[in-house]
């Protein structure tokens, strides 16, 4: 009972750090990285809380990291279509550059 008690305080730590993180930067890869930090944060909550261990064969464990992966790849792909459209990361900047 005590891991999975410590499990889901580390979740709910890196779910409050990306979100901290993702309101409060002018940074689109510190963005990207607190959305990582949420999804992680929210899959190890959800593994915890449906009462299995997050890690109960290699299966799951490879599910995890290939969607953490791929939206990786996903946040890295708007990242360089930003920079090459507006020549910056700021997503305040880029807004204004929209209208």
């Amino acid at each position: 009972m005590p891991e999975s008690i410590v499990l889901l305080g580390v979740g709910g730590l890196l779910v409050i750090a990306g979100a901290t993180s993702v309101a409060a930067t002018r940074n689109l890869v510190k963005v990207a990285m607190g959305l990582q930090a949420m999804i992680l944060g929210s899959l190890l909550i959800l593994s915890t809380a449906v009462g299995s261990s997050p890690t109960p064969s290699v299966d799951p464990v490879l599910l995890v990291v290939a969607a953490a992966g791929a939206s990786e790849v996903v946040s890295i792909s708007v990242l360089y279509l930003a920079w090459s459209r507006h020549r910056t990361i700021d997503p305040h900047r880029i807004s204004e550059l929209k209208g």
